[in-house]
Parts: C-alpha cells; sequence; structure tokens
C-alpha cells in the first residue's frame, strides 16, 4: 500500500465527514475540474504552488465547493513533508462588479511582540471596495470568532469565485484522527466563521 495515497484519500475522507457531522451535504467531484486550479499559490515556507486533492461539492449555503490542497516542504525526497490546505469557494455573479483583488486578515495584538491576539483588522487591495472592509472590520461576532479560533485569511477573486483561505496549512496525519493532536476537525463554529465571511462578500457592490 502506498501510504502518501491512503493519507490523500483519507483527507478526503475526513474532510467530508466533518462536513457531514455539520448536517452538509457533499459530493466528491470526478478530477480534472478547472476549479482544482483555484486558490493554488506558495503557501508560507513552501516549495511549490499546492497541487490538489479533489474537489466537494457542497449542496447549500453560499460556499458551494471545498478544494483540498496539498504544499510540499523540505529540499530533498528523505526530508520532505506535506501540508494542506482548505480553500473555500464562493461564486458570485455580480464579483466584476466589486474590483477588488485580494482581502486578508491579520491578528491585532496588545503588544507588538508576542503579546495575545486581541483583535482582527482587515485589509484590501480593492480599486472599489470600502464598503467591503468596513463591513468586515465592523462585524465583531465574526472577528471576535476568528480571534477564537486562531485564524488568519486570504481572500482574492479567481474567475467568478471568491477563494477564502486560510494563511498557513496545516500538517500531515501521521497520528489517528481520533488522536487529540490532530487538532483540525472542522468544528461548527469554524464552518460558521467562514459562511458569515462569504455572506458579507455576497453583499451587493455599493
Amino acid at each position: 500500500m502506498n501510504i502518501q495515497v491512503e493519507v490523500k484519500r483519507l483527507i478526503r475522507e475526513w474532510i467530508s465527514a466533518d462536513l457531514s457531522a455539520l448536517g452538509l451535504s457533499t459530493r466528491t467531484m470526478e478530477r480534472g475540474s478547472k476549479l482544482e486550479e483555484l486558490g493554488r499559490g506558495y503557501a508560507l515556507g513552501s516549495r511549490d504552488k499546492g497541487s490538489s486533492l479533489g474537489l466537494l461539492e457542497i449542496q447549500r449555503g453560499p460556499i458551494r465547493w471545498l478544494n483540498i490542497l496539498e504544499h510540499i516542504y523540505g529540499s530533498s525526497l528523505h526530508h520532505q513533508r506535506a501540508a494542506y490546505l482548505n480553500v473555500y469557494l464562493v461564486p458570485d455573479r455580480d464579483i466584476v462588479k466589486k474590483r477588488c483583488k485580494k482581502v486578508e486578515s491579520s491578528q491585532v495584538r496588545s503588544k507588538r511582540f508576542f503579546g495575545r491576539v486581541v483583535g482582527i483588522r482587515w485589509k484590501a487591495e480593492c480599486v472599489e471596495g470600502e464598503d467591503l472592509i468596513e463591513r468586515l472590520n465592523s462585524d465583531l461576532q465574526l472577528n471576535s470568532l476568528l480571534v477564537e479560533l486562531g485564524e488568519q485569511l486570504v481572500i482574492s477573486q479567481e474567475l467568478d469565485f471568491w477563494v477564502i483561505k486560510p494563511k498557513h496549512p496545516y500538517v500531515e496525519p501521521w497520528l489517528p484522527r481520533q488522536s487529540s493532536f490532530w487538532g483540525r476537525q472542522m468544528s461548527q463554529r469554524q464552518w460558521d466563521c467562514y459562511s458569515a465571511i462569504a455572506q458579507q462578500l455576497l453583499k451587493p457592490a455599493s
């Protein structure tokens, strides 16, 4: 048995099971879709732009697909390790009107170095998108949830989609899923957080 192939299969199954446990109906899509290219790019410290392990289609809600990306770290074959990003795809027919190339969150700390995280600040590369940034920065419930989850996000426009992804991938799960060391199981609060961001993105441009 090829361990790497088995790990990739398990990751797809685990994420699908996580979403099903939240009451979401999912379907694994056939490989080769152009949507597998969405969200690819160099992660912090990675040596590649990431390769898709496949797409999960989500039957309802603003987030319609999840693209699972694998990034390789390490300079030699014997010292390589894999890490993963869940990329959330939000279709938006009016995305061209919003003209906002990139949005990202950053953590606000109580002290400049090593202080605890006390808030979230959003910024953007936008031609017209100040209203979006204002909405995100004023959504106290959303930003409190991001602080609680320790999430930092990057949002971009690709084709007719908003692409939402964490800044930092999670490491390869060599331990059993039941282990307390896994720590990346999808929670209801995490899904609510991403859904709230998607809803903000879909609001009409002013």
